[in-house]
């Protein structure tokens, strides 16, 4: 840090919209600002569904990314060229950024065209994911996927300072990708302990609605989440209670039917995502992640931070980092699946201890510590 003059972060972000890397960007420059730090946001979407005042600076790109393919090859060139003047109309207004955080996939894309000594591309999700069929022509597909998106992977990190969310990402990215930056820092997501805490000891409508003991999942219903994975281990369980499902997406029909067609109509619960799933999270007996792969998995540590045991599936990329110090048994082998129900049924008779140093590593001041060392050392 600069001891002389204030210090200035300028973070860039794909969108605003409810999601978790909008999420992480808006605490982070909550966390920053309470720091002292000037905060500054550029946004690539118009839609914003979080409250700003904690920056002090921002600029929204008013267009739409279009749908038609051939017309994203302009409107990205059209958004290097917003960043790159925002940059500068921040640098003029506000003094020298000396740390820009570039989120998301079209961010960073588009802000590795930008020459600046203190660009930061920051991926917070796998580039690969997981094969989406187990048989031989998903893994096929995988590897062809491996080889195009390696191309392109080496092309857009070589010789760029990267920020990954978990040591699994950075794995992917050097090990499998062959990606060769000039850097490559683990960081992982900062979370507020006495917000979390403190939403989740208040009463919501949806977790007076649930009465009953239960264990939940929580995310996208989609392909990646994989919550038909948990319906299954659930129906097998000698676990009595509830399985409550929180979140929306283009699955939610299947996950439904998939309960109906198990018998379980009346103990699978389903509510959309709401403002504060910590008060129906902090009731929970156990949460369960099922996902194919993940960037990092921040419900698994909001769980722990509440008290709650977390089990997860071993999936590519960020469940490891966050649950093998604590309990190597919280982690299920992807082609192990058939150890789900006994592994819930194990932690609900016999939860795990959740020690205050293993959370420390989460904690707001000790990410933004990490964060700040950057500066002047990119």
């Amino acid at each position: 840090m600069l001891p002389n003059r204030q210090t200035h972060v300028l973070i860039v972000v794909d969108g605003l919209k409810l999601g978790g890397l909008a999420r992480v960007m808006i605490d982070l420059s909550a966390s920053l600002a309470a720091r002292g730090v000037h905060v500054g946001i550029i946004v690539l979407a118009p839609r914003i569904d979080y409250d700003m005042a904690a920056s002090d600076w921002i600029r929204v790109y008013p267009e739409v990314e279009p749908t038609f393919g051939p017309l994203r090859v302009r409107y990205r060139q059209r958004l290097s060229a917003f960043i790159k003047e925002s940059i500068a109309a921040y640098e003029a207004q506000c003094g020298p950024a000396d740390l820009i955080i570039a989120a998301g996939e079209i961010t960073m894309r588009c802000a590795a065209r930008v020459a600046h000594p203190n660009i930061l591309l920051s991926s917070h999700s796998s580039q690969l994911q997981s094969p989406k069929y187990a048989n031989w022509y998903g893994q096929l597909k995988y590897q062809v996927k491996t080889l195009r998106r390696g191309w392109r992977v080496r092309q857009l990190f070589s010789g760029k300072n990267v920020h990954v969310v978990s040591d699994g990402l950075a794995h992917e990215l050097v090990t499998v990708l062959h990606a060769r930056p000039k850097s490559v820092t683990t960081i992982y997501n900062p979370f507020e302990f006495e917000r979390i805490r403190e939403l989740g000891g208040q009463s919501t409508p949806e977790s007076a609605m649930q009465t009953r003991e239960f264990i939940i999942g929580i995310g996208e219903f989609n392909y990646r989440k994989s919550f038909e994975r948990l319906i299954r281990a659930f129906s097998q369980c000698q676990f009595k209670g509830d399985l409550v499902l929180v979140g929306q997406g283009s699955d939610e029909k299947k996950l439904r039917q998939l309960a109906m067609d198990s018998g379980l109509e009346e103990r699978v619960k389903f509510f959309p995502f709401h403002a504060n799933h910590y008060a129906l999270l902090r009731k929970a007996k156990l949460l369960v992640s099922t996902s194919r792969s993940e960037g990092f998995g921040n419900v698994l540590v909001e769980a722990l931070i509440l008290g709650v045991p977390a089990l997860s599936v071993d999936c590519p990329h960020g469940p490891k980092d966050i649950l093998l110090p604590i309990c190597s048994d919280a982690l299920i082998p992807p082609d192990r699946l058939e150890l789900l129900p006994e592994r819930i049924d194990c932690f609900i008779a016999r939860p795990y201890t959740i020690e205050p140093q293993h959370l420390q590593r989460f904690t707001r001041d000790f990410v933004l510590d990490q964060y700040l060392s950057l500066i002047g050392n990119l």
